[in-house]
C-alpha cells in the first residue's frame, strides 16, 4: 500500500492558519519581545482507519526561548509523536497478525520449525522440550500489539510497546495445539529527520522516521505445555525474529513519516531539525508563494 499520504496531522494547525474558528488554542497566545507563541492541539491519525488517540497531552516544556534568528520555530511534543506510533500500530495489519513459516523470509523460514539440521537454526534448538514433544512440526505465532506505544525523546528517539504472542504447533495431522504464550516488551530506536520536499516544498514535506534498532524482552511465559523455558533464551530468539521480520515492516510503515500541516502557499526555507529532550524543534525561514 502506498503510504505517501497515509498519515496526516490533525486539522488544528492548518485550520488556525486559515482562520477557521473550529480550532481552539490550548491557552492564550504569549507575546514577547519580537515574537508571538501559541500552542495548538495536534495528533497524527490514519486516514483510512481514524481512531482517537487514547492519551491526554501533558504540559509542554517551558524552557524553550525563541531565537531572533529564526522567524518560525515549530516544537513537536512526545504526545504528537506517540499519536503517530498509535496510528501505525492501530492498523489491523500491524496490531494483530499471524506469523507462519511461509511468511518468513529466507534464511529465517526455518525459524519456526521444531526440528532442524545442525546447519540451520530453529525454535527446536531454542528449547529442546519443544522438539521432543512436537517433533517435525511447524510453529505458528499470533502477535497482538497492545497500543498505545509510547515515544520517548531522551534526546535519543525511542519507542516502547507491549505485545502478547501465542505460540502454537501445527502437527502433521494439521491439528493446532498450544505450546506456550509470552508477553514481551518491544523497544525500538530510530533516527528522525525533516524532509522539505525539494524545491518549492510540496505535500511530502514533513518528519521522516527511520527505525535503526529493535529489541525484545520477554517478561512472562504462561500456559506452557513443554515445561519451564527461561525468558532470557526466548528474548534472544525473538530478537532474531523481530530483526528479520518486524523491522522491515516498521521501516515500510514509517518510511514516509507524516506531513507538517502547513498550507502549500507557505514555503519553508532552510529548515533545520534539532532533537531535544522530550520534543523536536524545527527552525525555518518562511516565504509566501
Amino acid at each position: 500500500m502506498d503510504t505517501s499520504s497515509f498519515y496526516s496531522m490533525g486539522p488544528c494547525l492548518t485550520k488556525m492558519i486559515h482562520r477557521n474558528s473550529q480550532c481552539r488554542l490550548v491557552h492564550v497566545p504569549k507575546f514577547g519581545d519580537g515574537y508571538v507563541e501559541f500552542l495548538l492541539n495536534g495528533t497524527v491519525f490514519d486516514k483510512d482507519d481514524p481512531q482517537k488517540f487514547p492519551m491526554q497531552a501533558g504540559p509542554f516544556p517551558e524552557d524553550d526561548e525563541p531565537s531572533n534568528q529564526d522567524p518560525v520555530s515549530i516544537l513537536v511534543s512526545e504526545y504528537v509523536l506517540s499519536s503517530y506510533a498509535y496510528a501505525i500500530f492501530g492498523r489491523r495489519s500491524l496490531q494483530q497478525h499471524s506469523i507462519t513459516r511461509s511468511s518468513l523470509p529466507a534464511p529465517m523460514d526455518s525459524f519456526l520449525n521444531t526440528t532442524c539440521s545442525d546447519e540451520t537454526f530453529c525454535m527446536g534448538k531454542v528449547s529442546p522440550q519443544i522438539s521432543a514433544q512436537f517433533p517435525n512440526a511447524d510453529l505458528e505465532l499470533t502477535v497482538i500489539i497492545h497500543p498505545p506505544p509510547v515515544i520517548v525523546i531522551l534526546p535519543g528517539f525511542q519507542m516502547a510497546a507491549t505485545a502478547s504472542v501465542g505460540v502454537r504447533a501445527r502437527l502433521p495431522d494439521t491439528s493446532l495445539v498450544t505450546v506456550f504464550d509470552v508477553r514481551l516488551n518491544v523497544t525500538s530506536s530510530a533516527s528522525v529527520s525533516f524532509d522539505n520536499g525539494g524545491e518549492g516544498g510540496g505535500k511530502r514535506r514533513g518528519l521522516r522516521v527511520d527505525v535503526t534498532r529493535l529489541l525484545t524482552d520477554v517478561t512472562l511465559v504462561a500456559n506452557s505445555t513443554v515445561g519451564e523455558i527461561p525468558t532470557k533464551v526466548l528474548s534472544e530468539a525473538f530478537d532474531s525474529l523481530t530483526e528479520q521480520y518486524l523491522m522491515p515492516k516498521l521501516k515500510a510503515a514509517t518510511k514516509n513519516g507524516f506531513q507538517v500541516p502547513l498550507p502549500e502557499s507557505i514555503e519553508l526555507k532552510n529548515p533545520a531539525l534539532s532533537v531535544l529532550k522530550n520534543r523536536l524543534l524545527i527552525t525555518t525561514d518562511i516565504e509566501a508563494l
